[in-house]
C-alpha cells in the first residue's frame, strides 16, 4: 500500500540543512511520521549538502509542508526551502553520460593544457 502511495507523491519539498543538524531532522521526521501516516521523507546528500526531501500529493502540499517546517519546528526554522515535480529532482540526479570528444578537441584540449 505505501509503494502506491509514493508512486501519486509526485512533488517534492527539499530544505538543504547544516550536517551537523542531520541527526535531529531524522528525528524529527520520524515524530511527524508517527503522526501523519502520508508524511514520507528522506534524507540524502545532494552536492555536498544534506538536504531534506518530504513527498507531497500536490504542489499547494508541498509548498505548504515546506512554510511549516522551516517557519515553526526550531531545527529547521529560519531555513529556506525549494518545491519541485519529483521528476524534474530525479532527472537532475542522474548520472550524466560521460562526454565523448573527437581527435580534433582532444588534441585541441591537451594542449591548451584541460
Amino acid at each position: 500500500m505505501e509503494d502506491q502511495t509514493r508512486l501519486d507523491e509526485l512533488f517534492v519539498t527539499l530544505v538543504r540543512f547544516p550536517e551537523d543538524k542531520l541527526i535531529g531532522v531524522e528525528r524529527l521526521c520520524e515524530t511527524i511520521k508517527q503522526k501523519d501516516s502520508s508524511f514520507h521523507w528522506e534524507t540524502r546528500k545532494i552536492n555536498n549538502q544534506w538536504t531534506l526531501l518530504v513527498y507531497s500529493a500536490s504542489k499547494n502540499q508541498a509548498k505548504q509542508r515546506g512554510e511549516w517546517l522551516t517557519a515553526q519546528t526550531p531545527i529547521l526554522q529560519g531555513l529556506t526551502y525549494e518545491t519541485t515535480h519529483r521528476i524534474t529532482l530525479e532527472t537532475a540526479l542522474r548520472e550524466r553520460p560521460r562526454e565523448v570528444l573527437g581527435l580534433r578537441e582532444y588534441l585541441k584540449r591537451k594542449r591548451e593544457g584541460l
